[in-house]
Parts: C-alpha cells; structure tokens; sequence
C-alpha cells in the first residue's frame, strides 16, 4: 500500500531528479533537468506543503504538485491551483497513485481557499474523470519566413531586447493593462516572480517596443526556433497599441537573421501576417473546485467556470506562465 503525503525538505533533491528521469524515460537532457529546478527555486510560492508524493518502499513512485496562483477574471481576481509536474515511475503506473495523489491535491486546494484549478495537458480523459474540461482556445499559424513588413509606417517606435534591471516596472504595468482585459492571464503582483521566474522563462531575446521619447507601449517574449516555428508565449500592449504585434515580430525577426518558416500564436493577437491555419489548443483543462460569486453571478459547475472565461475572446493563457 502506498504512504501518500507532502515530500519532505530531506527528499528535496531526490524529487528535483525523479521529475525529469520520470518524464524522459530515464535520460533527461541538462536542460531539461534544470527546468524543473528553475520551476521549484524561481517560484517564491513553493513549498513543500503543495508537491505530494506517493512512497512505495520508502522510494517516490509518483507525484505531483499544486502551483498557487491568482487568475484574472472578468475584473476580479481567482485564487487558482494548478496541477504540474504529474508523473510515476513506469513500474508503477496503473496502479492508481496519481489518482490518489489528485484527489489529495484536490482536498490541498479546498483547505487554501484556491476556487479553480487549471493544468496543461494531452491525457484529457484521465482528468475528465476528475472534474477538469477543455477550454476553446484559437491558435493562428502564419507565414513568417517570407512576410515583408513596412517598417516606414512605424518610425515612431523602437525595438529592442529587454534591460530586466531597467525594464521591471514598464513591463508589470504593461502586462497589468492588457492582463486585465483578458480572462485567464495569471496575475503576477510578486516582484521576486517577475525577476526569478518570468526572467528565467522568457524565452530567446525577448523584446520591449517603445515610442521615440522612450515609453514603453509593448512586450513580445517568444521560443525562437531558428528552423521551423516561432512560438508566441505572450504579446502585451497598451490600449491602442496591439497593432504593433506584426512590427515587433518581423523586426526581431530580422535583427536574429531567423530563417523559422511560421508563426504560432494566439489568435487573439492582432496580425496581418498571413494565415496558413487556425485551430483550437486544447491543452488547457480546468476545473471548478468550490463554487464563487462574481459580479451577481454565480458559478457553481466547471461548465459555467468555462463560460465565464471564454465569454471575451476566449480563454488566455500566457506560456511564460506555464508549468
């Protein structure tokens, strides 16, 4: 019978390695290996009381762990779990330790006051079964290898890669501006957060736009692979300014001297790159855990959870947020 409990601050290490052994079959690249490392120490809400470990023989056969976050939503602010980092050890799969180890992640999230739960992932019937269903959210994939841009239209702007040090504060108001209009952004009011883990998880050159004068009106962080598609993993702008999406993309594009043939982003963004195919991630799955009241309305089922965030354009999930 396997111990279900919290791991403990003398398991710590053992558990920052069976995470990626686990998910890599046995054979995690260094990297690899370091980004669960950086998902536990830049994460100022870790703690031991939230990852949960199913012990057989005194050895970690499974885990998981819950992510305290905060959501926004329709102008209000959710507090969120999210579950990452799920994985047991082949030996021991069917035998129900993730199950276990939900409904103890579930009872964690009750006790903390956390009203929804959120994850990413592609084993959508085994979480169906737990509560958890699909959001709808749109993905456009658009020519990016060959797109020609005027950049004579835009000479009142600038880009360039960002000065964390120089930049913190611009880009928490810009994120605050646009994260407010979007449902589904995680809030992000810990300044440690923004220098420790959205720093970290940026992605490659990531990219401040701003006006002649030196003001910040927009933020690009993507994944650019240099042969086949660049990965949006959030585009923030000011009110007015979204239309800079298709400037800042090319224009790094073009200072990288980056040959990826497409662009993946969220549809959402405005562009007039053009469009090869739209389609729907279903990657993210949510869950309603304690019914809430939000602006006279109360929500009391996950399918009503889904519409109160899909009701403006759709569920937003920034991936610099991911885990």
């Amino acid at each position: 019978m396997a111990t279900i409990r919290c791991l403990k601050e003398s398991e710590l290490e053992k558990w920052l390695e069976f995470v990626p052994m686990t998910f890599s079959n046995g054979n995690p690249a260094p990297e690899f290996r370091q980004y669960f490392r950086n998902h536990y120490y830049n994460d100022p809400l870790s703690g031991l009381d939230s990852i949960f470990v199913a012990l057989e023989e005194g050895e970690i056969a499974s885990t998981l762990r819950v992510f305290n976050r905060k959501t926004h939503l329709n102008g209000t602010t959710i507090a969120t779990g999210g579950i990452g980092e799920v994985c047991t050890d082949p030996k021991y799969r069917a035998q129900g330790l993730s199950t276990k180890l939900l409904e103890k992640a579930i009872e964690y999230m009750n006790e903390k006051g956390l009203l929804i739960s959120t994850l990413r992932t592609g084993l959508f019937e085994f979480y169906r079964r737990r509560g958890w269903a699909e959001s709808n959210s749109l993905l456009s994939v658009r020519q990016l290898s060959e797109a020609t841009f005027d950049a004579s239209n835009f000479t009142d702007f600038r880009v360039r890669e960002i000065d964390w040090e120089h930049d913190l504060s611009a880009l928490q108001a810009l994120h605050e501006a646009s994260a407010i209009r979007a449902n589904g952004v995680f809030v992000r009011d810990n300044q440690d957060y923004w220098t420790k883990w959205v720093a970290c998880e940026a992605g490659v050159a990531p990219t401040i736009v701003t006006t002649n004068d030196g003001t910040a009106v927009a933020y690009l962080f993507a994944e650019w692979d240099q042969k086949v598609d660049v990965k949006v993993k959030e585009f923030c702008a000011l009110p007015g300014y979204e239309r800079l999406f298709d400037f800042v993309v090319c224009s790094m594009r073009d200072i990288a001297k980056n040959t990826a043939q497409t662009i993946t982003c969220s549809a959402n963004y405005p562009s007039e790159l053009l469009l090869i195919e739209k389609k729907t991630d279903r990657c993210n799955m949510l869950r309603l855990n304690r019914p809430f009241d939000i602006n006279d309305k109360k929500i009391e089922t996950t399918e009503q959870l889904l519409e109160e965030l899909e009701s403006v354009n759709g569920y937003n999930f920034h991936l610099t947020d991911g885990y």
